[in-house]
């Protein structure tokens, strides 16, 4: 039954993944946490997002677009953030840390959306400022590491720094996708280094659950394109995972 459960909660995450390129930690990580405790989860959710954007990438029939130079730079950034994640993981408590995480992305989101739609003194929408891309890209790649590692919750600092840029929704899908996918191969490595590799039973399973939610997921986000609702349900899922985030680190 925990297995069945556990295959429910990532099936849903991986749909939500696919439509949006983020989410699936939001909605598998809590239930995941509950069933197989935050080390198995951690590692669970490093394997699945080899499966889930491994297809994005390369399941769909299609040419990926994702972004070259921010792809590359936001993996090289997170190189070091995945070591101080996994050493997190092991060293600080863990409620602590999420709602700091939450606090700090829905503070992130907010300026986001103010920049985005505060009106005609807000910044061109789409757009970074030159001086500032190459550190917010740091940071972002530093964070989404720091967080792959100690939380599974990578994707908010990602999803701020791509929905800043001027990149068509596919782009942005597959740049999300790549970074992922090599997050999901470098964070696996650093758990076993630091020794918090822990792999439920059942991951058979659970890998069949992310397939067929990506697969679902995919018809969502033609949709989403297709009426130009992609930014905005991206960000709402942003803010609910660092609802998400905050509740469990407060509750």
């Amino acid at each position: 039954m925990t297995i069945l459960l556990a295959a429910l909660a990532v099936g849903a995450g991986a749909v939500l993944q696919s439509a949006t390129g983020f989410g699936f930690a939001i909605v598998a990580a809590p239930a995941l946490v509950a069933l197989v405790g935050p080390e198995a989860t951690v590692s669970a959710l490093s394997v699945l997002a080899l499966v889930i954007n491994g297809l994005t990438l390369a399941g769909e029939r299609r040419r990926p677009r994702p972004a070259p130079g921010d792809a590359a730079a936001l993996v090289a950034w997170a190189l070091p953030g995945l070591a101080v994640g996994a050493l997190a993981l092991a060293t600080l408590p863990e409620r602590a840390l999420e709602a700091a995480v939450g606090a700090a992305v829905l503070a992130a989101l907010g300026v986001r959306v103010a920049t985005r739609w505060g009106g005609p003194q807000a910044a061109r929408p789409g757009t970074v400022p030159r001086l500032g891309r190459g550190p917010r890209r740091a940071a972002a790649g530093i964070l989404s590491g720091s967080l792959a590692t100690s939380t599974g919750l990578s994707g908010p600092p990602l999803v701020l720094y791509l929905t800043g840029r001027s990149l068509d929704a596919a782009r942005v899908r597959d740049t999300l996708a790549v970074v992922f996918l090599a997050q999901g191969a470098l964070g696996l490595a650093a758990l076993a280094f630091f020794d918090t590799l822990a792999l439920p039973e059942g991951m058979a399973v659970l890998a069949v659950a992310a397939v067929a939610g990506q697969a679902t997921g995919r018809r969502a986000f033609a949709a989403l394109r297709t009426a130009d609702r992609f930014e905005p349900v991206l960000l709402g899922v942003l803010a609910l995972a660092g609802l998400a985030a905050l509740a469990s680190g407060l509750f």
